[in-house]
């Protein structure tokens, strides 16, 4: 890794996402991309979240593209009202992605621990519980991260149970992320959020973040080739 690599990969330990955490597919650390040289600065370094690893998806169905239920800012209102939706994969894939941001945006940060109360199964282990909170505290210290719902976003699922109305649902959400204070800056993220139907209502049952990832500078529909794995679908 060159000098310029380094130091691009060391503000994405800060103001990307869990670079140093475990990948969806169990795999530890990962690449990161930057736009520009101008975005590397100094902030003072933190401790690194980890979250456990997951299964992997293997087996992600085919589909449509997706309709991006995003607004501008996260919103636990809208959280919430996400995981008390339908029982089909559309409406898992809604609440994943609306969940995402929640955890994500941090330019008016949602209360995650009181989310969590309302919309994390009662299976979610606690250390993912408790790494969910304290990531939020400490990047919401000094960087206003967030989704760049503008540039390119891919999602693929693969489900347990019926097809028609699933029991869980395992979401893979890949993304840039940008940060306001380097308006330069973008870095390539990948979460994985497992979601399951418990008293008409998805809830979190999973959470894990890293896993390789393609570079954001790219906004050609071919992106999705650059990430691992078949099945992913534009979120458009």
């Amino acid at each position: 890794m060159n000098t310029t690599s380094r130091a691009i990969a060391g503000i994405a330990v800060v103001a990307a996402l869990w670079v140093g955490g475990c990948g969806a597919d169990g795999s530890g650390g990962s690449d990161s991309a930057g736009r520009s040289d101008s975005a590397v600065a100094s902030p003072t370094p933190r401790n690194e979240t980890t979250f456990a690893p997951l299964p992997p998806v293997t087996a992600a169905g085919s589909g449509p593209d997706v309709s991006s239920p995003l607004q501008d800012r996260a919103s636990k209102a809208a959280t919430v009202d996400a995981s008390r939706s339908g029982p089909a994969r559309a409406d898992a894939e809604r609440f994943a992605l609306i969940f995402s941001q929640a955890v994500v945006d941090l330019r008016d940060p949602v209360d995650i621990e009181a989310l969590l109360d309302e919309v994390g199964a009662d299976d979610l282990p606690l250390s993912t519980r408790s790494g969910l909170v304290d990531e939020g505290e400490q990047a919401s210290a000094g960087l206003d991260r967030f989704w760049k719902t503008d540039d390119p976003m891919w999602i693929r699922t693969q489900l347990v149970g019926g097809t028609e109305e699933p029991s869980s649902v395992m979401v893979e959400i890949a993304g840039s992320i940008g940060v306001t204070q380097w308006p330069d800056y973008t870095g390539w993220s990948l979460l994985r959020i497992d979601v399951v139907r418990a008293d008409d209502q998805w809830e979190v049952s999973g959470f894990s973040a890293g896993g390789r990832r393609a570079r954001p500078d790219d906004a050609d529909p071919q992106l999705r080739d650059q990430l691992e794995g078949k099945g992913w679908r534009r979120v458009i």
